[in-house]
């Protein structure tokens, strides 16, 4: 994201970073961290550009990020100003997702994803504006040992659903695409090792041949780690970050009034 923002910066964009609440050392601003349903915050965030006299806004997301920023698109939410959106490796069926990382391939990754989930529930309860809603859940973390665990045992619960799975079909962004009304690009790779594209197609290939959402699915690229040679005729910002390139891309083919702006292959 820092990527995207300077190659936007330099080809002449305001850029504005999100730090979703949990992130960047922020537990002391907020009661609660983010989750998939934290779609209300992209709202809030479109409402505080627009204060600042911005009318014409796009969005970019990654991963967790991307699911989110999908949901605010796709399910009402205000959001003037908003002209676009370009999102790379979205989940579009958190259970996919879940299922993927509990697989034998993905054991170090899954035990990554809980050792940092734990600690930010510990740092919330320490020093954190909601440390006195997630205390209840510091004797949980003995029993999980797997995001499904965690997300069973705390995400759920403190989302307001009973279980993981609830709490996934109901974050999942894939049944609500049709929501969308402004040009977004989505972009997954066949390749990555925690979304399978098996469970995302379905989503995709349902939505009719003139809806805004175009995608793209790439042979390889991994979770968020789509690269490509720098092109010969290249924009002075661009280099081998073909995500962040596509980016930039996309909005100036969007200020121009043309399509989603493709740039060479990944």
């Amino acid at each position: 994201m820092q990527g995207v923002s300077f190659k936007a910066h330099a080809a002449g964009f305001h850029t504005l970073r999100l730090n979703w609440r949990g992130a960047g050392g922020s537990e002391n601003l907020g009661t609660r961290f983010t989750t998939g349903m934290g779609h209300a915050d992209v709202t809030a965030v479109v409402a505080a550009c627009r204060s600042l006299g911005y009318e014409r806004i796009y969005w970019s997301g990654v991963s967790l990020g991307a699911s989110i920023l999908l949901n605010a698109l796709s399910r009402g939410e205000e959001l003037p100003g908003v002209r676009g959106a370009v999102v790379f490796s979205s989940p579009l069926a958190f259970g996919a997702v879940s299922r993927s990382l509990a697989t034998h391939r993905n054991v170090v990754y899954d035990t990554w994803f809980v050792w940092r989930l734990k600690a930010l529930l510990r740092r919330y309860v320490r020093r954190g504006k909601g440390g006195e809603r997630y205390r209840p859940f510091l004797g949980e973390l003995r029993r999980v040992r797997t995001v499904f665990d965690f997300d069973d045992r705390i995400t759920a619960p403190i989302s307001g659903f009973q279980t993981a799975d609830e709490y996934y079909r109901a974050a999942s962004p894939g049944p609500h695409l049709a929501g969308i009304r402004v040009p977004t690009r989505l972009v997954l790779a066949a390749d990555d090792p925690f979304v399978p594209l098996a469970d995302q197609l379905p989503y995709l290939e349902a939505l009719p041949d003139d809806h805004p959402l175009s995608w793209t699915i790439t042979p390889r690229g991994g979770h968020v780690a789509f690269l490509g040679a720098r092109p010969d005729e290249a924009l002075p910002w661009e280099d081998d970050w073909w995500a962040e390139n596509l980016v930039v891309r996309a909005v100036l083919a969007w200020e121009a009034g043309g399509g989603s702006g493709s740039p060479h292959d990944p």
